[in-house]
């Protein structure tokens, strides 16, 4: 019986792009975005608010924005489920609905979902969907494709979070127990760049734009471990402070390459975000939103120090593994 499933959802998915091939789609709403792949949206079970950040397809960003889902996730059968016409107009493709199929348009890629079967087509190509783990557990199970299949619910055409498939066509989320929340994401990548500074490694003080370090300057030096290569030279200026290693002088010229590296950044006033749009004097509901858990080892913003005070953001920190927070939590 699977199999004989598996080739009609097949034969059906071929006809229904065949018939839609040839049609205009819908025009995006203007509450919508043009985004690429460099994306993450922050959803919650019950709620038709979720949190947009990432590149458009114009090079500017969107950061922290809300946007507006027209039902909201659930989770049924163990699964997390959201409106895939709602998300996939957020994101700037278009979503056609034609009985139990869906054809979308997302990315540079066409894709079609049907109702009850774990297989999709992309640009004509059948891809069966990869197993998913129960919603909110926190050890891995896996669970049939089947159960996570697309499904009706109120009227609503719905698809699972683990809905995609091993070259990354479809959604990926990471999941957060504790907020009953999914981060739908393809990663962004300059997470940890602030106002064009980057703490990834490779990021040389020297050779940063002058339009970008104006305004900085050195206000101290950290000593570094005792038996290390290298101090910490603090440059600062309002509401941000640097932390660039220097090699001491008893090992300049020996080959030591990290000398002059942003390791570390820190923020301390309102006004400078982070790449998904928090800043400080955020509630902490807005961090939960925007990061899940930042100690969850899934988190892609693993590089991400916040403090919270009274409910708010304190101050927040971006670094790489040459700052070794652990031996050198020299941040305020």
């Amino acid at each position: 019986m699977k199999k004989i499933l598996y080739a009609t959802a097949l034969g059906v998915l071929a006809l229904f792009l065949s018939a839609c091939g040839g049609e205009e789609p819908e025009a995006v709403q203007p509450d919508s975005y043009s985004m690429t792949e460099d994306y993450v949206l922050s959803l919650q079970v019950g709620n038709t608010t979720g949190l947009l950040s990432g590149v458009l397809e114009d090079e500017s960003q969107v950061r922290g924005v809300e946007v507006t889902l027209s039902a909201p996730p659930v989770v049924v059968d163990e699964v997390f489920y959201f409106p895939l016409e709602d998300v996939v107009e957020i994101l700037g493709g278009t979503c056609e609905i034609q009985l139990d199929l869906a054809r979308v348009e997302l990315f540079g890629d066409t894709t079609l979902y049907q109702i009850g079967e774990p297989v999709i087509l992309v640009n004509g190509e059948s891809r069966k969907v990869e197993p998913d783990r129960p919603a909110f557990r926190e050890e891995y199970v896996p669970i049939p494709a089947q159960q996570g299949a697309p499904r009706w619910i109120d009227d609503v055409f719905y698809v699972s979070n683990g809905f995609y498939v091993e070259d990354g066509v479809g959604f990926f989320a990471d999941q957060y127990p504790e907020k009953d929340m999914i981060v739908l994401n393809h990663q962004l990548w300059d997470e940890i760049t602030v106002e064009g500074i980057s703490a990834a490694e490779g990021t040389m003080l020297p050779e940063l734009p002058k339009e970008v370090t104006k305004g900085f300057r050195k206000t101290r030096t950290i000593p570094g471990e005792a038996d290390g290569w290298y101090d910490f030279d603090v440059y600062q200026r309002p509401g941000m402070e640097l932390y660039v290693m220097n090699v001491r002088p008893e090992y300049e010229g020996k080959g030591y390459g990290y000398d002059d590296e942003v390791c570390a950044i820190l923020v301390t006033e309102s006004g400078i975000p982070t790449a998904r749009g928090l800043q400080v004097g955020d509630p902490e509901s807005r961090l939960d939103l925007l990061y899940g858990n930042l100690e969850h080892p899934l988190n892609l913003a693993f590089h991400l120090i916040v403090e919270v005070e009274d409910g708010k953001v304190a101050w927040y920190a971006l670094y790489n593994r040459n700052w070794l927070v652990e031996t050198n939590p020299h941040l305020p």
